[in-house]
């Protein structure tokens, strides 16, 4: 995992090795999830970016486990849409784009729910 250089660190990009075989439950087997726990632990990043599309439990999972935002590839396009759009229309926008993808559903139910929560815990 390449990391900048200096103190800050908002973002942590994971993805995986050659060889690397998918764990249902979150993807990366319990190594590197565990080396991807001490690196978030070690520089507090924002958000942490995996390299792959995951599933909303492999999502969660991760999310329970590092302690910060997961983010995919899928969440990433959908984070900079949503971030980009200035009008209420080009909100809009992003649904459609969304609904292209059949296993987009549960995901973006899942973002939805996490968004509510972070809404009422902060």
């Amino acid at each position: 995992m390449p990391l900048p250089s200096g103190a800050a660190c908002p973002h942590i990009k994971a993805g995986p090795s050659k060889h690397h075989s998918i764990t249902p439950s979150t993807y990366f087997g319990p190594g590197v999830v565990k080396t991807i726990q001490e690196t978030c632990t070690a520089y507090e990043p924002a958000k942490l970016f995996v390299n792959a599309a995951l599933s909303p439990v492999q999502q969660r999972n991760l999310e329970l486990a590092v302690g910060v935002p997961v983010l995919d590839r899928v969440g990433l396009i959908i984070d900079i849409f949503a971030q980009r759009a200035r009008t209420r229309e080009a909100r809009l926008q992003v649904l459609p784009l969304l609904s292209c993808k059949t296993d987009v559903k549960p995901m973006l139910k899942y973002r939805q729910a996490r968004e509510c929560n972070d809404d009422t815990s902060g």
